[in-house]
């Protein structure tokens, strides 16, 4: 049961990352158009107008950037908690108490 959890944990894991990347990739080929566009006008309003533009998609481009690094780090964190509780719960179950009285 817990080798199906932790298969379909890394398997979202994987596609989570995987949406990050694309979303992350059409965010910069978003601001490649608004440069080539920006270069191409000679019109001071329309530049101005794509300036704005690819200054609230530099923004998007590092709020997803610092999501998708705090999500990391949460998930890390996650991890490892996880991973400290398998820890204790195996030094748990191989220490074996015996509450007998001491020999005197």
């Amino acid at each position: 049961m817990q080798r199906l959890v932790a298969e379909r944990t890394k398997q979202k894991d994987v596609l989570i990352r995987e949406i990050y990347n694309r979303i992350r990739n059409q965010l910069q080929i978003i601001s490649s158009l608004i440069n080539v566009e920006e270069r191409k006008t000679e019109d001071r309003v329309c530049r101005d107008a794509l300036e704005r533009i690819k200054a609230e998609v530099s923004k998007m481009s590092e709020e997803h950037q610092l999501k998708s690094v705090r999500d990391y780090l949460d998930e890390a964190e996650r991890r490892h908690i996880n991973a400290m509780a398998r820890l204790d719960d195996g030094a748990a179950e191989q220490t074996n108490f015996s509450l007998r009285p001491a020999d005197n």
